[in-house]
């Protein structure tokens, strides 16, 4: 299990337009001498996967921000932030493909809060160029935020589904090692598709395990599960371990209040 203390900062983000840029710096992990193309930026419920490719052709560099998801208790407000910056050294010609490097941040405000503050943030190279953070949910108490983080690197196949956890009263986040949970569970050289779902009433998280579609590019590892299978994470154990295995026919219930959950229950 990792934990990170996380310090309470502002962030200022300035709306770009998209264009070639020499002089803006889009994250200390980017090298000076690098040429970046400026991102163009969104909201949108998929913050997953967001990249400077589409269909393994270059794009553009984009910033994916998630709507706003309130608390059950109406207290805390939460939101993420996808960059994915195409740059290219300036030693390279100006025809070659441009690389492509993420930073995913976690924005929080909370009672009495005007602004978002920064509470947790993700970049090469403590953690692949690939990355991405996506809200799932708020614990019944309101004490939790659930995020479902993806990583990859653009060189190769394949990438990693787990999750992390933000607990309000400590500032402290949680990133559960699901690969080792899952291997206790199941056996080791095992492989799945995972994908976050949200909190039971109790505060257990649930994961949803998946045979892997494609073993080629797992090393040969064989699937955890023969069909999707959910799982419930003990929250007493710090979300260390299967509490136990869910109903096939399980049914998650959203606790925090996106925008479009709100309409659709007045």
């Amino acid at each position: 299990m990792k934990l990170y203390r996380v310090a309470w900062s502002l962030s200022l983000l300035l709306f770009v337009t998209f264009e070639w840029s020499s002089g803006d710096v889009h994250g200390a992990q980017q090298d000076a001498t690098a040429t970046r193309l400026k991102p163009s930026r969104s909201t949108s419920n998929d913050t997953k996967f967001v990249s400077c490719f589409g269909k393994g052709q270059p794009t553009g560099s984009y910033i994916v921000r998630s709507p706003t998801l309130t608390s059950p208790d109406g207290l805390h407000r939460a939101y993420v932030e996808v960059e994915a910056i195409a740059f290219r050294p300036k030693d390279e010609p100006s025809d070659s493909e441009p690389s492509c490097e993420n930073t995913s941040r976690l924005f929080l405000a909370g009672p009495g809060d005007s602004e978002f503050k920064l509470v947790y943030t993700q970049s090469p190279p403590d953690i692949s160029d690939g990355n991405s953070l996506k809200l799932v949910d708020w614990s019944a108490d309101g004490t939790n935020l659930l995020i479902e983080r993806t990583i990859w690197k653009y060189e190769s196949e394949g990438n990693l589904t787990d999750l992390v956890l933000f607990a309000v009263s400590s500032g402290m986040i949680t990133a559960p090692d699901l690969s080792k949970i899952l291997e206790t569970r199941f056996g080791k050289d095992c492989s799945s598709e995972n994908s976050v779902l949200g909190f039971t009433p109790e505060g257990n998280v649930v994961i949803l395990v998946a045979p892997v579609k494609d073993t080629y590019y797992n090393d040969g590892a064989i699937s955890c599960v023969k069909k999707k299978t959910p799982l419930a994470l003990d929250a007493k154990r710090a979300s260390q371990a299967v509490a136990q295995v869910l109903p096939a026919d399980f049914k998650i219930r959203h606790y925090g209040q996106f925008p479009e959950r709100q309409a659709s229950r007045k």
